[in-house]
């Protein structure tokens, strides 16, 4: 009896599991307002900490590089059902890579071996960055399209 409880458990576990997997196929972007507002929140909180005499000009010179953030980062990113995919940036060059389904995270690795891993929400892939010297982690978001 014992035996087949667990045999039942594990199946049970088993069909549920394609419920807890990302599904990455697609087509995705960046989310351009999901990162001018990261990175503004990133640059207001490294403004908070300037003189009082130059934080005006600091604000001035950071909201211009806001749209050249966003442009810069722009591009897609096709997810293949065989664990491929590939990302097109804003010039049209090509990288090629692979993903690997972690529940809710992904894993992408590119052709050079590095790798990192964004976590997923539904249709959304967040990529969470915090450096030394960073008061914030960054939060770079695409959307599936």
């Amino acid at each position: 009896m014992r035996v087949r409880g667990s045999v039942l458990a594990l199946a049970c576990m088993l069909v549920a599991l394609p419920a807890f997997a990302a599904d990455m196929v697609g087509e995705w972007s960046l989310d351009k307002e999901a990162f001018r507002a990261s990175a503004r929140s990133m640059m207001e909180a490294q403004l908070a900490e300037s003189p009082d005499d130059v934080r005006e000009q600091m604000k001035q010179m950071m909201e211009g590089m806001l749209d050249s953030m966003v442009e810069e980062m722009s591009g897609t990113a096709s997810f293949n059902e065989d664990g491929t995919v590939m990302f097109v940036d804003k010039e049209g060059a090509v990288e090629s890579g692979t993903w690997e389904d972690r529940g809710d995270t992904v894993l992408l690795s590119n052709e050079s071996g590095e790798s990192t891993e964004a976590r997923v929400e539904g249709d959304r892939m967040i990529f969470s960055m915090q450096e030394e010297g960073m008061p914030e982690p960054f939060e770079m978001v695409w959307k599936r399209q």
